[in-house]
C-alpha cells in the first residue's frame, strides 16, 4: 500500500464524503472500504507525526539547555571584563594616572554622568515607564463569572492531547 501524506488522506476523506452526498447518503461497500482505509492511514500517520513531534520537542529542550549554557558563558565573560576594567580603573586612580600611552594602545579616563535611582517610589510620575499588560487569568475569571469585559472575550481553542 502506498504511503499517503496527511493532505492526501484528508483529500480522500473529502472525496468520499462528496461521493456519499452524490449517492444520496447511501454508503456503498466501496465507500465504506475507502473510509476505513483513510481512517487506518490517518491513525498510522498520526502515530508517526506524534513521534516526529516528540523528537523535535526533545531537540528543542537540548537547544534550550545549550542556549542557557552559552548565556552563562557569555555572562561569565562579561563579568570578567567588568572586573578587569574596574581593576584597571582602580589602579589608574590609585596612582593618579589619567592617561596611558603606548605604541599600540592609548587608555585614558573620561568623566561621564549617569543617573542612579535611590528610591523608585519617590520619583515623579513623568519619570516612570509604566508597562500595560493584561492579566488574562483575571479577565477569564471575571468573564466566566458573567461580567462583561469590554476589549476581551473568551475563545475556544482545539489543542492536541497526547497520552
Amino acid at each position: 500500500m502506498q504511503k499517503n501524506s496527511l493532505f492526501q488522506i484528508n483529500s480522500e476523506l473529502v472525496e468520499v464524503t462528496n461521493l456519499l452526498i452524490e449517492n444520496g447518503g447511501e454508503l456503498t461497500a466501496e465507500l465504506e472500504t475507502r473510509l476505513q482505509i483513510a481512517e487506518s492511514e490517518l491513525k498510522t500517520k498520526s502515530v508517526n507525526y506524534y513521534h516526529v513531534i516528540k523528537q523535535i520537542e526533545a531537540e528543542t529542550t537540548l537547544i534550550d539547555a545549550e542556549i542557557k549554557r552559552l548565556q552563562d558563558l557569555k555572562k561569565s565573560r562579561i563579568n570578567t571584563v567588568e572586573k578587569l576594567e574596574n581593576a584597571l580603573l582602580y589602579s589608574m586612580n590609585l596612582h593618579g594616572i589619567e592617561k596611558i600611552d603606548t605604541d599600540t594602545l592609548k587608555i585614558s579616563l573620561r568623566k561621564t554622568k549617569a543617573v542612579e535611582v535611590v528610591d523608585i517610589d519617590l520619583l515623579p510620575f513623568n519619570c516612570l515607564k509604566i508597562e500595560k499588560k493584561p492579566i488574562k487569568s483575571e479577565i477569564k475569571k471575571l468573564i466566566e463569572e458573567g461580567m462583561e469585559i469590554e476589549g476581551a472575550k473568551i475563545v475556544e481553542n482545539l489543542n492536541l492531547n497526547y497520552k
